[in-house]
């Protein structure tokens, strides 16, 4: 017992010395994320009000009832649900369920969400950049961190209680462990690879395009490494069963539970296509990934140069990695048009360019000169710290009215629990979410009497207005057909 207890003791040294050790090597990767995590903290209890509150909502929904509902994570349900169950089709609810076994260990909070994903930001950070310094150096790996740290695409969805960061840190960590693997051939680092692949595409799709770089890092000796019956059943058995397996169940669910495509909707490759041959369309991408403005339009002049960089010394990683999502971007244009957050795959290869391109700057810069080196360094890191903050005030700044983190006490004073509602949120589950009810979420257009009567008979028992997607004359209007319950600046109920 006391050689166990010696043997326990002397690990922990060990493990303290290493982590300490290094610590030390890579402190200022340390201190960027810490930096990065301690911005988010003064609006980190914030309500899910803000950018994207319809899929933030409805993703915290998923969660909530898993934990008041049903726990079985093969059966997501939704809040804006009509009469029926609230069971979809969905991306495999690994993020949800995550979050909902922190509400429950924690207790039911609207906020828990945005320190996940914070986490998974951090790590999707510390990952990045000990991938780059494997298969570069550590300066090229700490400025290409500093870059995709401060992008505001990625420091945005950071805070957001959506699985997309968690699916971009699943990817960064697989091609890391990719590296490691075709280093050394250990089994140890394919095996987990192969799991952070796996869990990441059925997390999200657009992930499976993080296969071309993997394959791009692995290159002829890795590849052949994997050609073996076992790597290959593995394959089979880890990757694609899993994720053939859950997108067939989620088609079984979204056809056979009444919900359709609640969250897939228009996928069509014709509409993509035709989006794709516009100016309009590229533009966009590129906003979405760097506001296109003075202080972002430079770093896409660094991104070329990065390239440039990069064939000159024929080490294609950030090209490849760059193209296989644009690839995505183009195929599911009717998606990433309209959505931001499918752009972010793009942000890590942008900043390993910029990183790159820097980096070739400085040492050249300081063949001639170190102070100017040096000086370039400084305004860099003065320069991205400013653009820090604003753009953390720019994240939080439209934040929507807090009244929101009041309707749930608002609704049980007069409607009962188990009663369906009406809001009129435009297929936007925010009201039916912060309202903790069940039914359907209706643009003005569809709440007309006639219309109306349709959902009293599928069981609408009240109708929820959030007066800021309406007009007076129609709350008016509706008023002389039904009984006004509630009312005050923000919201109206109405007993059906």
């Amino acid at each position: 017992m006391k050689a166990l207890a010696s043997d326990m003791l002397i690990k922990i040294i060990n493990l303290g010395s290493r982590t300490i050790a290094a610590l030390k090597v890579n402190y200022l990767v340390a201190i960027l994320i810490v930096l990065f995590a301690l911005i988010h903290m003064p609006w980190i209890t914030t309500p899910p009000i803000d950018e994207h509150n319809w899929r933030q909502t409805d993703t915290a929904a998923v969660a909530r009832n898993f934990q008041f509902e049903s726990s079985n994570i093969f059966l997501p349900r939704v809040d804006g649900r009509g009469q029926f169950s609230g069971i979809t089709g969905m991306e495999f609810p690994a993020y949800n369920y995550i979050l909902y076994i922190a509400n429950s260990i924690f207790g039911y909070q609207h906020w828990h969400g945005r320190v996940i994903t914070l986490i998974f930001g951090c790590l999707g950070l510390a990952f990045f950049y000990a991938l780059i310094k494997r298969r570069y150096n550590i300066w090229v790996a700490c400025i290409s961190t500093f870059v995709i740290a401060l992008t505001p695409l990625y420091f945005s969805f950071s805070k957001n209680i959506q699985p997309d960061i968690l699916m971009l840190f699943l990817s960064i960590a697989g091609l890391y462990f990719t590296q490691r693997f075709s280093e050394k051939h250990q089994d140890k680092f394919f095996y987990t690879a192969l799991a952070c692949f796996s869990l990441a595409i059925l997390i999200k799709v657009p992930a499976v395009f993080i296969l071309l770089p993997a394959i791009y890092i692995l290159k002829k000796e890795g590849l052949l490494k994997i050609l073996d019956i076992k790597k290959m059943l593995s394959i089979l058995l880890f990757l694609v069963a899993p994720v053939l397996g859950w997108y067939l169940w989620s088609d079984h669910l979204s056809k056979d539970y009444g919900m359709g495509n609640y969250f897939y909707g228009d996928i069509s490759f014709a509409k993509s296509l035709a989006l794709v041959a516009t100016k309009g369309f590229w533009y966009r991408i590129c906003d979405y990934i760097l506001p296109i403005r003075f202080v972002f339009g430079p770093i896409y002049l660094l991104a070329f140069i990065g390239l440039l960089v990069s064939i000159v010394r024929k080490k294609y990683l950030p090209i490849v990695w760059l193209l296989s999502f644009v690839i995505f971007i183009a195929v599911f244009a009717i998606k990433s048009f309209y959505h931001n957050y499918y752009s972010l795959p793009l942000v890590p290869p942008v900043a390993l360019m910029v990183g790159i391109a820097l980096e070739w700057i400085y040492s050249n810069l300081k063949k001639d000169s170190k102070i100017i080196a040096k000086i370039l360094i400084v305004v860099i890191v003065a320069g991205g710290t400013i653009v820090a903050f604003i753009n953390a005030e720019r994240v939080y700044k439209n934040r929507v009215d807090r009244s929101y983190s009041k309707l749930e006490s608002i609704v049980d004073a007069v409607v009962p629990k188990n009663r369906l509602v009406i809001t009129n949120a435009n297929s936007n589950p925010v009201v039916l979410y912060f309202s903790n009810r069940k039914g359907w979420s209706l643009p003005n257009a569809l709440l007309g009497e006639n219309e109306i009567k349709t959902y009293i008979v599928a069981g609408a028992k009240y109708l929820i207005i959030d007066k800021s997607f309406s007009t007076t004359s129609q709350i008016s209007e509706l008023g002389t057909r039904y009984k006004n319950i509630y009312e005050d600046n923000t919201f109206v109920i109405f007993e059906l």
